[in-house]
């Protein structure tokens, strides 16, 4: 059932070793993870505490292209594409992977799903 409830929330993509290379299918949802910098409100030591919110993928196991590299490009739709900075360890039927979005420009000529 958990794995449903992923897929449900994937979308199609693209994968692409390097710029220029055959595009691969497969699913990933894209997701923010929220990351606190800084000190909790009401401490007087520090910086303000601030929420940034950091860009991920997770990649359902099955359908994800092996092995999931840094420096690849994942194409989700026109204008929207991430380079993957850091693959974490699979954890179950997922493997989440830290990105980097590209600008739109960046992203302009990219196969799309």
């Amino acid at each position: 059932m958990r794995r449903d409830v992923h897929r449900e929330m994937a979308v199609p993509a693209l994968y692409l070793v390097r710029e220029g290379a055959t595009a691969r299918p497969c699913t990933v949802r894209p997701h923010d993870l929220p990351s606190a910098n800084g000190r909790p409100a009401g401490s007087d030591q520090g910086l303000a505490q601030q929420i940034d919110l950091k860009p991920r993928l997770v990649f359902i196991a099955d359908d994800a292209p092996k092995p999931i590299r840094v420096g690849a490009i994942v194409s989700v739709e026109p204008g929207e594409a991430y380079r993957i900075s850091f693959v974490h360890p699979p954890h179950g039927i997922t493997t989440m992977a830290d990105v980097t979005r590209l600008d739109a420009h960046e992203a302009a000529d990219l196969p799309v799903p």
